[in-house]
């Protein structure tokens, strides 16, 4: 360590320059990291009204999700660096807004001197196997022990309750990595601590308000993220099969289109949702399939349509019969032809000519969504896109609801796309000719 340190050097051992020396003094010196934030399954805040049962569920779920992202040692660096400059990002941003501008100001130097590496991401290793040693019995027998407890559930019981990570870092950063790592858990798991947690940590046990209203302002975090890292400190929520309210016809045709929505919605949707936006997704699911149904039945779907414009005054009329809120984007400082619905939704509409392959139709519109601060970072576009399908191609109703995922480097966002056909031939009128 001393030489690392270069308080000690030797002829033939050279160490080239390089940012290990800081940290080797400061262990020398016992100038040691502190910890900034402490995760621990037990403490993943769950939403109130949830049940013992289904908020340790969620706690599971939530817990395995950051132990599977925190394997490795080049997976926990990476963190460290997306936490470290997160970090830098929130000294921009409020110093730009004049919160504490000098200790902004230090913070930054700081860091710039520091580097990534001296933000330490930690998670005890977890090692539990089945107890193999045979022991002799009184009879002269070689068998494996028999115990009155299970070895591996005690384990089971150790990794929720008792298995603690902590972000260290130096002394005079730990404020802003604080935030930064309260930040980051949010945005990529979908989780907050408990105020338990801050018991185990050396920063302040609350966000300041200045900071927030400034995050916010600079677009760091939106509105309904300040909240969870305040007043309202519980964990998101992911996707269930019960939340999408698709019709039962459709579920009828395939038995496993509630559940494969769902799986593909929580793998875009990294994070969860709050309740409220659950509740919104279900809302305007149940009611663009119901749209759906309405499309098919009423024969637009063989029939001409005009553009555009026709097509979102059909969504908008649709989604308030249906007492849905409903602003046009124009009102919310998107485009004129989408549709912002139930405060948390966005709905674009896209019109295309003859398709032989509809799903290729607009592929970058879930990409507009990116224009509006929504729900945590986590978006939900739902694209109608209508096409005139090529002869001998008419799909069933269930057939015209798709998710994608929107961006591989954005994973917070989901796409929830709807192609319904116009003007099209009926399969037994093509026979006929």
């Amino acid at each position: 360590m001393s030489i690392f340190a270069k308080t000690v050097s030797h002829t033939k051992l050279a160490i080239p320059e390089g940012r290990s020396a800081p940290l080797a003094e400061s262990i020398l010196s016992r100038d040691l990291l502190h910890r900034a934030f402490a995760f621990r399954g037990r403490f993943i805040a769950t939403p109130p009204g949830q049940g013992p049962d289904e908020a340790d569920k969620l706690r599971q779920d939530k817990w395995r999700r950051i132990v599977k992202a925190f394997g490795g040692l080049k997976s926990r660096y990476e963190i460290g660096e997306r936490i470290f400059e997160l970090a830098v990002n929130c000294c921009e941003r409020l110093k730009e807004s004049s919160v504490e501008s000098e200790r902004m100001d230090e913070f930054r130097a700081n860091l710039e001197n520091l580097g990534p590496e001296h933000i330490i991401v930690d998670l005890p290793a977890l090692k539990a196997d089945a107890i193999r040693i045979l022991a002799r019995y009184p009879n002269g027998a070689l068998k494996v022990p028999e115990f009155s407890f299970n070895p591996v559930k005690w384990a089971d019981a150790y990794e929720l309750q008792k298995r603690t990570g902590y972000i260290f870092c130096p002394r005079s950063i730990v404020p802003i990595i604080s935030v930064a790592s309260r930040i980051f858990f949010l945005r990529e798991y979908g989780v907050t601590m408990a105020v338990e947690a801050d018991g185990y940590i050396k920063a302040a046990q609350a966000i300041s308000s200045t900071w927030l209203t400034a995050l916010i302002a600079r677009g760091v975090i939106d509105e309904e993220a300040a909240k969870h890292l305040s007043s309202a400190r519980f964990s998101l929520l992911s996707v269930r099969a019960s939340d999408l309210k698709i019709p039962e016809e459709w579920i009828t045709a395939n038995p496993d289109l509630a559940y494969e929505t769902a799986h593909q919605l929580n793998k875009c949707l990294r994070g969860g949702l709050t309740a409220s936006h659950l509740e919104a997704l279900g809302k305007v699911i149940a009611a663009i399939c119901e749209l759906t149904n309405t499309w098919f039945s009423s024969g637009r779907a063989t029939r001409d349509l005009d553009d555009e414009n026709a097509l979102q005054q059909f969504l908008k009329e649709g989604l308030e019969l249906q007492r849905l809120k409903t602003q046009e984007g124009s009102v919310v400082g998107g485009g004129k032809l989408d549709l912002f619905v139930e405060d948390a939704v966005l709905v674009e509409n896209k019109f295309h000519d003859v398709a032989k392959h509809p799903d290729r139709i607009a592929n970058a519109a879930g990409m507009q969504g990116r224009r509006y601060a929504i729900a945590l970072n986590s978006q939900l576009v739902f694209v109608i896109a209508a096409y005139k399908p090529a002869a001998g191609r008419f799909p069933d109703k269930w057939q015209t609801m798709e998710v994608r995922e929107i961006s591989a480097s954005d994973p917070n966002r989901a796409e929830i796309r709807f192609t319904l056909p116009y003007g099209a031939v009926l399969p037994s009128s093509e026979k006929a000719k």
